[in-house]
């Protein structure tokens, strides 16, 4: 069961008795509680999106919003997602389905956590494959697991922020869109890529939903819906057909567009800003800084968490005997977040054969980071000069990546910052403003896809911008 029973204690406690400073107005509660981060991704493409050498850490953004229903703009037409807030959609999963589950969280570097239990939402057949969709809960995370057994059969888990479900602005979330399964045929044509057998695409609902809309570039889909959960799989689609928009229908055959970014097609395919709004927030820096450094690092003190093992090691390590790693934490920003940040201290030589490229500037000694997500382990890492970690001219902030892959439709950013920063923002092409929680110079986050363009600002103790970035897609 997915137990949240303690966050809605916590919640409502806070609602009671009411502060003197606010009124019993409803929609006002509602109205002040719709903010909130989220992502996106890519699936023929399923290296990690980098803004910069250094990959890194994280920190999760703190959940500040109540237990709410839907806004009141659609709460009378939709229900709401209690059955996710109580813990209880769909039925448990069987005991052959949860123990499989629980042998493949024990492999993983940084697994669920221990006892997670799996609810079956969903079930259906398509291009002779057998299409389960499970739900539960990890930290603050909602997940659905999407297990596809047959000839071409694989396991696929994608998660969001409860957040998301306490702050939602419609009454659906899309989580995942896109997977493909299988495909047809062996040899790839002078394009280089083949069409898949089956695509996936999947999300929760809220109790209200009767129906979910899916728009594909070839047609408009029907999905499966039920338990509090959608499910559309396209049998045999034509090749780089992908899913343009979802809509929730209520009862009353009333409609929502839900927030989505589509999946690319192939790695040359440029995605634009799903929001079509402009970017937020303050333009350039107000004191520039340079030499940045990370000081506990620099001095190997045994802060952040559990030393990285040997085992581990060799994932960060990428295997290869021309990498040493000489000094590695694991940081886990947030308690209630299973994500963490190996950041470590490597000793790189580069083979005498063959001879490094001419451009690339060598030197032994790096800084390294990397994301291990639940479930996934090492997603991404990205290392840079121990000498310069944050580049050699004003530079006190250093985005690692915006870890999305698939159709992911929350993506995970995290980074690295320098001992000048003292607060990192979010700003949101809504107006929101999110502030990153940082711990031993780390930062991560999810956001969903569908709210970029995002700018980061990066602040030192006086409030002066000292780092300002832009992304305009994960």
């Amino acid at each position: 069961m997915i137990d949240v029973e303690a966050l809605i204690r916590e919640q409502f406690s806070k609602l009671d008795p009411l502060p003197a400073t606010l009124s019993g107005d409803w929609n006002n509660v509602l109205t002040r509680v719709q903010g909130a981060p989220q992502i996106r991704s890519s699936r023929a493409r399923r290296n990690p999106i980098r803004l910069a050498v250094v990959a890194a850490a994280a920190a999760v953004l703190a959940i500040t919003g109540v237990v709410t229903p839907l806004g009141a703009a659609i709460g009378r037409s939709f229900g709401d997602f209690s059955a996710w807030i109580s813990g209880s959609p769909g039925t448990p999963a069987s005991p052959g389905d949860q123990q499989a589950f629980e042998q493949e969280n024990e492999r993983s570097w940084d697994g669920f956590p221990a006892g997670t239990q799996l609810r079956q939402l969903l079930q259906t057949e398509a291009a002779g494959m057998t299409f389960k969709l499970f739900g539960f809960r990890s930290g603050d995370s909602l997940c659905l697991r999407l297990v596809v057994s047959g000839p071409d059969g694989s396991t696929r888990s994608s998660c969001a922020p409860i957040a998301a479900l306490q702050q939602a602005k419609g009454p659906a979330l899309v989580i995942d869109a896109n997977e493909g399964f299988g495909v047809i045929g062996k040899t790839p044509p002078p394009d280089g890529y083949l069409p898949e057998k089956a695509s996936a695409t999947f999300g929760i609902a809220s109790d209200g939903v009767e129906g979910v809309i899916v728009s594909a570039d070839d047609a408009d889909h029907q999905a499966l819906v039920g338990d509090n959960a959608f499910l559309y799989v396209a049998d045999h689609p034509r090749l780089g057909v992908r899913v343009r928009s979802v809509k929730a229908v209520a009862a009353d055959g009333s409609a929502v567009a839900l927030p989505f970014s589509r999946a690319p097609f192939g790695t040359d395919d440029t995605l634009d800003a799903p929001t079509g709004r402009p970017v937020t927030g303050p333009k350039g820096i107000e004191r520039h800084v340079s030499g940045g450094r990370i000081s506990w690092l620099d001095q190997q003190q045994e802060r952040g968490g559990d030393p990285i093992s040997p085992e581990h090691a060799r994932y960060l390590t990428l295997g290869a005997d021309t990498r040493t790693l000489l000094f590695g934490r694991e940081i886990q920003t947030d308690p209630t977040d299973h994500t963490k940040i190996a950041l470590s201290i490597q000793n790189w030589d580069w083979p005498k054969s063959p001879p490094p490229p001419p451009a690339l500037h060598l030197e032994h000694k790096q800084i390294c980071s990397a994301l291990i997500l639940p479930g996934r382990g090492v997603t991404g890492m990205g290392c840079s000069p121990f000498s310069r970690p944050f580049g050699s001219l004003d530079r006190a902030l250093a985005w690692g990546s915006f870890m999305a892959s698939g159709g992911d439709q929350y993506a995970y950013i995290d980074g690295i910052v320098s001992d000048d920063v003292h607060t990192l923002q979010l700003y949101l092409t809504d107006g929101t403003i999110q502030t990153l929680a940082v711990k031993d110079n780390t930062y991560a986050t999810q956001l969903a896809r569908a709210e970029f363009p995002i700018r980061i600002v990066a602040r030192d103790e006086q409030g002066e911008i000292i780092g300002n970035e832009v992304a305009k897609n994960a």
